[in-house]
């Protein structure tokens, strides 16, 4: 028994080995994504300052190159205020669910290591909010719901450390731009609900962190 338990320990050994030279898998969790560093808003943002652990992330790897694949949902609650000192601005909050997927390659950039490689990451997004605003010159107190399809695109590059042989920890910098389709219905306290439809384009830079485990 003790001998067959030793084969199967060897045989297991010599497939990750070979997973090594020939294709990696890697699974794990997206666990940081810092959009912005500021804690207070004179507008509505699109999504968080920072999220924690908002996507899962896979990874296949293949000599120089690597195909990639997020998929996340998240809610969350985000509020802006007027400026201080100024009385005519508006403010309110926003309760929002966050659908994203999104697939990528990425290259390495040298010869004989893995450590710094470029992406490239495409992306849906959907978006369903609540939320309210108020003030402003005409003194506004409106509930809106805002219906959001996204398209996502994140350029950049990447460190791939690994901490023991089969955990990896990949921070991620560059300029993140997504293209936002909006309905918007707004219903006021007196008179009837308006809708409107506009698109709105956001270019930021982007910091995000990749935990995984190779296998």
């Amino acid at each position: 028994m003790p001998k067959y338990l030793l084969g199967i320990f060897l045989g297991f050994n010599i497939f990750l080995s070979a997973q090594d030279s020939l294709m990696r898998f890697e699974y794990g969790s997206q666990v940081l994504n810092l959009n912005s560093l500021q804690k207070n808003y004179y507008y509505m943002p699109d999504r968080p300052g920072r999220e924690y652990f908002n996507a899962v992330f896979f990874r296949i790897t293949k000599r120089k190159n690597a195909f990639r694949c997020l998929a996340g949902y998240s809610e969350y609650t985000l509020m802006y205020q007027s400026p201080e000192g100024v009385s005519d601005a508006w403010s309110g909050n926003k309760t929002s669910k966050d659908f994203r997927i999104a697939i990528g390659v990425q290259r390495r950039c040298l010869k004989s290591s893995e450590l710094l490689y470029t992406i490239i990451d495409m992306g849906y997004r959907n978006v369903f909010a609540l939320g309210h605003q108020y003030g402003g010159i005409f003194g506004l107190n409106d509930k809106f719901t805002i219906s959001l399809n996204g398209i996502d695109c994140f350029i950049g590059f990447g460190l791939k450390v690994k901490l023991i042989k089969r955990i990896i920890v990949s921070p991620e910098m560059g300029f993140f731009n997504a293209l936002n389709f909006i309905n918007k219905t707004a219903y006021p306290v007196f008179g009837q609900a308006a809708k409107y439809k506009f698109t709105e384009f956001n270019l930021q830079p982007l910091l995000k962190v990749q935990f995984c485990v190779a296998f």
